[in-house]
């Protein structure tokens, strides 16, 4: 999973999509993220989730940060196996991306990013709102149109 969470991270370099990606991780001098960087880590972990079917990438990154209470842990993680199932059709096969109900996935977007930016365990950044999650939608649309 390592590997195939850094060639996602390798796809969103190359796609443009995030011009000032370099500058986005931690910095060397204050060790704090850089604004934008809970972005391609919340992207990367919710396509990987969406992939393999149940939210571990997402959840325990956000239950070892001793943030949460356990209570709040195990809303959360019902909550967003509902939204990574919602990619998925009754016979577990991945949907087309085209279909998603773009309204209720940009809440629910933003609603788990912004947990992710503010209570995950080694992601926390300011979060760029100018960041769509492109690449997000490109790799759904060539995994159902390539992998299906």
């Amino acid at each position: 999973m390592t590997t195939l969470h850094e060639l996602i991270h390798y796809y969103q370099d190359l796609s443009g999509h995030y011009p000032n990606m370099s500058t986005m991780g931690k910095s060397k001098d204050t060790g704090k993220a850089n604004k934008g960087f809970s972005n391609i880590e919340f992207e990367t972990r919710l396509l990987l989730d969406i992939m393999k079917g149940y939210g571990d990438e997402y959840i325990n990154e956000l239950d070892n940060g001793h943030l949460l209470t356990a209570q709040e842990v195990s809303t959360i993680r019902k909550d967003y196996e509902i939204f990574i199932n919602s990619f998925r059709d009754e016979n577990n096969n991945l949907i087309n991306s085209n279909t998603i109900d773009r309204s209720n996935f940009n809440t629910q977007y933003q609603k788990f990013l912004n947990l992710y930016a503010t209570k995950s365990k080694n992601y926390q950044s300011e979060i760029d709102s100018s960041l769509e999650p492109k690449v997000l939608d490109e790799l759904l649309k060539f995994i159902f149109n390539n992998c299906n």
